[in-house]
């Protein structure tokens, strides 16, 4: 039995049996020239998605992992790292391919590029970001949580006219669902998980209302 909430613009979908499908069915839902992001760490299927990488952006964020020193050998070898210390994670941007010229499919679906930062400043494929805090962690203590600093320039780039639908279909702790509230945009979260659909029911209006400084525009 699915469980359907909604919050402002969101739309939020416990279904299960939905995930056998997401890579056959997502591909029809995209408009031509549709972006979708996705983190290098995730194992899915996206050949059957989408047809086109466009790039890749880069989150410069230092993270726990690397860096150590030999394993119950520290003392002996202060000066030793056994692999390198992280301080960046690949998101891989894709599309579904356009049909004629991008601007064609900006005018007849209202996607096809990135939305720039401002006039004078395009959108970046290196985006800062530290891990998130203590205040989204408590909010939202998923394994995996992703800072809002981050999650809004993402959805914001997304839909170059603010217009269409930002999709989750492994929502978890609902950051993207959460950043796409706060920049007035409407989404729908797809989770199999119980624990975390109920995590991100309580968390998306409580991620979405943080006052932190944003990036411009994102505040």
């Amino acid at each position: 039995m699915s469980r359907k909430l909604r919050h402002n613009n969101s739309l939020l979908i416990d279904q299960a049996e939905l995930f056998p499908r997401i890579d056959r069915d997502l591909y029809r839902l995209f408009h031509c020239d549709a972006f979708e992001w996705l983190e290098a760490a995730k194992s899915c299927s996206i050949e059957a998605v989408v047809t086109e990488k466009r790039g890749e952006i880069m989150r410069l964020v230092q993270t726990l992992r690397g860096g150590d020193r030999p394993k119950n050998a520290e003392r002996g070898f202060e000066m030793v790292s056994v692999m390198p210390r992280s301080c960046w994670e690949p998101w891989g941007l894709f599309r579904k391919p356009c049909e004629g010229r991008v601007q064609d499919n900006l005018r007849k679906w209202r996607t096809g590029g990135l939305r720039r930062i401002s006039n004078e400043e395009p959108f970046k494929d290196v985006i800062e970001s530290s891990v998130a805090r203590n205040g989204e962690r408590a909010i939202a203590p998923h394994p995996s949580l992703k800072p809002q600093h981050f999650m809004r320039q993402i959805v914001r780039a997304s839909l170059p006219f603010g217009e269409g639908t930002i999709l989750d279909p492994f929502m978890g702790s609902g950051s993207t669902i959460a950043a796409a509230t706060a920049c007035g945009l409407r989404s729908i979260g797809l989770e199999s998980n119980d624990e975390y659909f109920d995590m991100a029911a309580r968390a998306i209006p409580l991620l979405a209302a943080s006052t932190r400084p944003y990036p411009k525009g994102l505040d």
